[in-house]
C-alpha cells in the first residue's frame, strides 16, 4: 500500500527543555513520518535567535523489534542527527527540514517479517546552556 503523503494532514507539536521528546509508535513497517519544517519560538524579545541554535542539537532515533526464528525478541536502534542549517538570508528561525523517515533505513535487504514494531523519537538537547525561555514547533505528517 502506498501512502500519498500530500494527501495526509499534517500535524505540529512541541520541544522544549520541560518537554524535550517525542516519540510515535507504528505497528507496521509501511510507516512514514514526514518532518516538514521547525521553527524556533524564543520568548524574550532582546534575544538573537542565530545565537540560540548552535546550542542545540536534535537526534532522531529509530527503536525497532525484531523477533528471530527461535522466539527471542531484540531491541534494535538507528539514531540520526538531524541539522538546523541558519541561512544568513532568513529573518525569521523557520528552518525546511524535508526528512522523510519509512523503511528504507533499513536498507534493500532488510527482512521486514522480523520487525515487530518500530518506535521513533525525536530528542532536543542543549549542547550549551541557554538561559533563554525558548521552544521548537515541528510540523510533521504520519
Amino acid at each position: 500500500m502506498k501512502i500519498n503523503l500530500s494527501d495526509t494532514a499534517s500535524e505540529s507539536f512541541i520541544l522544549s527543555k520541560e518537554s524535550s521528546s517525542k516519540a510515535f509508535h507504528f505497528t507496521s513497517t509501511e510507516f512514514h513520518l514526514y518532518i516538514i519544517k521547525a521553527s524556533l519560538v524564543v520568548e524574550s524579545e532582546n534575544s538573537n535567535w542565530q545565537q540560540i541554535i548552535p546550542k542545540l542539537a536534535l537526534k532522531l532515533n529509530v527503536y525497532y523489534h525484531i523477533t528471530d526464528a527461535i522466539s527471542i525478541e531484540r531491541a534494535k536502534e538507528l539514531s540520526f542527527p538531524i541539522y538546523l542549517f541558519i541561512d544568513p538570508n532568513h529573518v525569521q528561525p523557520v528552518f525546511e527540514l524535508n526528512k522523510l523517515v519509512d523503511k528504507q533505513i533499513f536498507g534493500s535487504d532488510f527482512d521486514f517479517e522480523k520487525i515487530g514494531y518500530i518506535d521513533t523519537k525525536i530528542e532536543l538537547m542543549e549542547l550549551e546552556k541557554i538561559n533563554e525561555l525558548y521552544y521548537l514547533q515541528f510540523e510533521i505528517k504520519k
